[in-house]
């Protein structure tokens, strides 16, 4: 008797793990936040910040695609493309409101020595309802933020990073 029931219980364990095998696996859900598609990527230098002091410098127009997918409302991740030749992950959630794109610039500022300097980059965005002239976190059409790059401490001799921020928007194409 004991047998039976052991083999019943092999029998009942095979058909449960064969039906879940035919359960089709879960995909993240559309949660209205996701940004895909084609965007037109603008920094302002009119009005950029270079070590806190406001300064002209060079206005940024780029195209960027952008690819992500959310597992909850509040956690997503992609990568983010720029028609100037790099990509960099793409992510929304925990600690922050916004999306974040961080990059790595290897050579970003000439040192008056001669050397070069790295740069770190983040650009931070989130959705804007303009009509209404608040924020929107499931706008994925129209959004705005800051990018910030900065040097590391002692590079190019001083102790001071240089540190440039910029307002920028993405609006998307398609």
């Amino acid at each position: 008797m004991r047998g039976y029931k052991i083999a019943g219980g092999v029998v009942t364990a095979l058909t449960v793990a064969a039906t879940v095998g035919t359960i089709p696996t879960a995909h993240a859900s559309d949660f209205g936040m996701e940004l895909n598609g084609t965007y037109h990527y603008h920094a302002n230098g009119d009005i950029a910040l270079v070590n806190d002091v406001k300064k002209q410098m060079p206005t940024i127009d780029e195209t960027w695609t952008l690819s992500s997918s959310c597992v909850s409302p509040v956690e997503c991740e992609g990568t983010a493309t720029s028609s100037a030749g790099w990509s960099a992950r793409l992510w929304y959630g925990y600690p922050n409101t916004y999306w974040v794109v961080d990059r790595n610039i290897p050579e970003w500022q000439f040192c008056p020595g001669g050397g070069v300097a790295p740069g770190e980059q983040r650009f931070q965005f989130s959705g804007v309802d303009v009509v209404a002239e608040e924020s929107n976190k499931r706008n994925t059409n129209f959004l705005v933020g800051r990018q910030r790059t900065l040097s590391p401490s002692g590079s190019c001799g001083t102790n001071k990073p240089l540190v440039i921020e910029t307002p920028m928007l993405l609006e998307r194409l398609s």
